[in-house]
């Protein structure tokens, strides 16, 4: 089980990067 909650977090903080990365990403190219 914790191997598996451990993994959920890890795809939940990586997904919360992704979209981070987007957002900026977006920013950028609006200028």
């Amino acid at each position: 089980m914790k191997q598996t909650t451990s993994k959920g977090c890890f795809r939940l903080k990586l997904s919360t990067v992704i979209k981070a990365i987007l957002m900026l990403v977006l920013l950028f190219s609006q200028e």
